[in-house]
């Protein structure tokens, strides 16, 4: 039989398991769950991909299969493959969840009325909101959690020192390419290693990449570049950057958990068919329901205050 699946997209986040039903998955030599889509970055230089490939552990039975989604996962076409050779494909798409459901406890609110997977779809929401907010809605902001990046920047050299550039994502965990641009053809690849002699300088703390002086101009002896002020001027920098799931700090899933409480009051009024009211007391909270749209909590505002980008234009 061959394989199939039920769904066309399935959601998830780092640490979550995803199960997705179908038939003809069986299990045995030649079953595999590939995500695809993933960052490719050239060595050469040449411009970056989305069509590297990332292998996922995975659990088969004739109906089902699950597998956990790891660290630095992205958005990607899904491919189930069954022992038999026969595929099946569907789209994953990566959010972010800066708190597991297991982890949601305490907070007073009644979770015991949700479907299954449900209260993570609400903690993904609520990460959403998260990100939304370090990220002043920078579609080029992925969120806080572990991610490979590509950005450009604009080459300005600095008064009294080599340029320096200033990744949108952090912190960052490591400087994968940096490469100068010339024009759409000319693209100069510098050496980003940091175990061997480099042409870069990596600020983890202050989180900056320098481009060093002797390097540049080593490059631009060997006519790599073209005088600067005739061509585009322009560094591409492939980072990775941001918190794997064992890591988020306190701080972080502190203001998730209350983000996700909020959520989950708003969505108790609703159920009990008072959304409709202007006032509406809930405990010791009392809200506008017509009148004020949801809001994150000023108490999580503060918590997110230290992870807000800031990106240099």
């Amino acid at each position: 039989m061959a394989a199939t699946l039920a769904t066309a997209i399935a959601e998830g986040a780092p640490g979550n398991t995803v199960t997705l039903q179908g038939s003809g998955l069986s299990a045995g030599v030649g079953a595999s769950v590939v995500l695809g889509g993933q960052l490719l970055l050239s060595p050469t230089g040449a411009a970056p991909t989305y069509t590297g490939t990332l292998t996922l552990d995975a659990t088969f039975a004739s109906t089902s299969v699950s597998f956990a989604i790891p660290d630095g996962a992205t958005t990607g076409p899904l491919t189930v493959t069954a022992s038999d050779g026969s595929s099946a494909t569907c789209t994953l798409r990566v959010e972010s969840q800066y708190l597991q459901a297991a982890e949601y406890v305490g907070e007073g609110i009644d979770t015991s009325d949700l479907a299954t997977g449900e209260l993570d779809q609400i903690l993904r929401d609520a990460s959403g909101y998260v990100d939304a907010y370090v990220g002043g809605g920078d579609e080029n902001v992925a969120g806080l959690r572990l991610v490979q990046s590509v950005e450009h920047h604009k080459f300005r050299p600095r008064k009294g020192g080599p340029p320096r550039f200033w990744p949108w994502r952090r912190p960052i965990v490591s400087l994968d390419s940096l490469v100068f641009i010339t024009s759409q053809q000319i693209r100069t690849q510098f050496n980003v290693s940091q175990s061997t002699s480099s042409d870069v300088y990596l600020n983890p703390e202050l989180n900056y990449i320098e481009m060093l002086a002797y390097a540049f101009g080593s490059y631009v002896l060997l006519g790599a570049i073209e005088t600067v002020g005739f061509s585009a001027n322009v560094v591409e920098i492939g980072y990775t950057a941001g918190y794997t799931l064992a890591t988020y700090p306190l701080a972080l899933r502190k203001a998730t958990k209350m983000i996700a409480t909020e959520l989950l009051t708003y969505r108790q009024i609703q159920a009990r068919g008072a959304g409709g009211l202007d006032l509406v007391r809930h405990g010791y909270q009392q809200y506008k329901v017509r009148k004020v749209p949801f809001a994150i909590p000023d108490p999580a505002k503060e918590l997110l205050r230290p992870f807000v980008t800031r990106r240099l234009a």
